[in-house]
């Protein structure tokens, strides 16, 4: 990651350490983290505070809550549904296999 974005997120955690109680705060940085792809520093970030701060470990659990939400969505977001070429191909050999089959057939009755 660049030190652009480094120093960026360490600006933005120093804002939500300097003002715990301002929901804004943790908000922006949760954003600037999910912006630069990092949600897994604010996780660290706040799973540290949550082990080490009993008085603010309820606000680290619900920051917690909402990265995994955010990473979800994300997640979501970027899923990519599978081609449909598989099915395409199989009935294909298929048609083929029933085509080889019936005409197999017919010759080996035009025979007898």
């Amino acid at each position: 990651m660049s030190s652009v974005a480094d120093e960026s997120l360490e600006e933005a955690w120093t804002l939500v350490e300097e003002g715990w109680e301002d929901d804004g705060a943790h908000k922006r940085f949760i954003a600037l983290c999910d912006a630069v792809g990092r949600l897994d520093e604010a996780g660290a970030r706040y799973r540290a505070v949550q082990e080490s701060d009993e008085k603010r470990a309820p606000e680290a659990k619900r920051r917690i809550d909402q990265i995994v939400v955010r990473a979800l969505a994300t997640l979501q977001a970027q899923r990519v549904d599978p081609p449909d070429r598989p099915r395409r191909t199989l009935f294909w050999v298929a048609v083929f296999v029933f085509l080889a089959i019936c005409l197999t057939t017919m010759w080996m009755i035009r025979d007898l």
